[in-house]
């Protein structure tokens, strides 16, 4: 899953292997996933959520941490929407062009990772939404079809920001151009 690293101010990674069987849930992650760190530390605090989540079974358990980690992708990719509409504004204000280059570069950079991330995740979440084991009742695939929606808008959101940032590099070259064109004219 995507997880925003603020000291280096980028997008990385995360891992988060899940083990689920008739009567258990275990979670491993690579580094701490705040979606996952809050919903167990509501389940430790207070006792009708843990009993609420608990009380269902393992597969609900395991939709309820998959559903927060991909709803968690929804405020960083309207962070990079609203990082794509300030360089619009930008572009067309005529600031410093130094800047809109590398801040294009750098929003580029994001939805090739976070595209990068989302990709392999996927067909995992599209499994889950097939998977009819034992130990997840029958109206989970319900809950599990909602994940995988939520999954092709993310997609989605990634493929149009990847074609707006494309937009946004190409018109900001041609700005430039036609400035520099106005340069040489005088």
């Amino acid at each position: 899953f995507p997880r925003y690293d603020k000291q280096v101010g980028r997008l990385n990674a995360a891992e988060l292997d899940l083990f689920v069987g008739p009567d258990f849930l275990i979670t491993i992650q690579n580094e701490p996933l705040q979606p996952v760190e809050y919903l167990f530390e509501r389940c430790r605090t207070n006792e009708e959520q843990r009993e609420s989540l608990f009380s269902k079974g393992p597969g609900y358990l395991l939709y309820k941490i998959v559903d927060e980690c991909v709803d968690a992708s929804f405020p960083m990719l309207r962070k990079i929407g609203n990082k794509l509409e300030r360089i619009e504004e930008e572009i067309f204000e005529g600031d410093n062009s130094a800047e809109v280059v590398r801040d294009i570069s750098n929003v580029k950079q994001e939805i090739i990772n976070f595209r990068k991330i989302v990709r392999p995740q996927r067909p995992a979440i599209a499994d889950l939404e097939r998977n009819k084991a034992r130990y997840m009742t029958d109206d989970l695939d319900i809950y599990f079809d909602d994940i995988n929606d939520a999954s092709e808008r993310i997609w989605d959101m990634l493929e149009n920001y990847k074609e707006v940032v494309e937009a946004l590099e190409d018109t900001n070259e041609s700005v430039l151009a036609h400035r520099l064109n106005d340069v040489l004219r005088i």
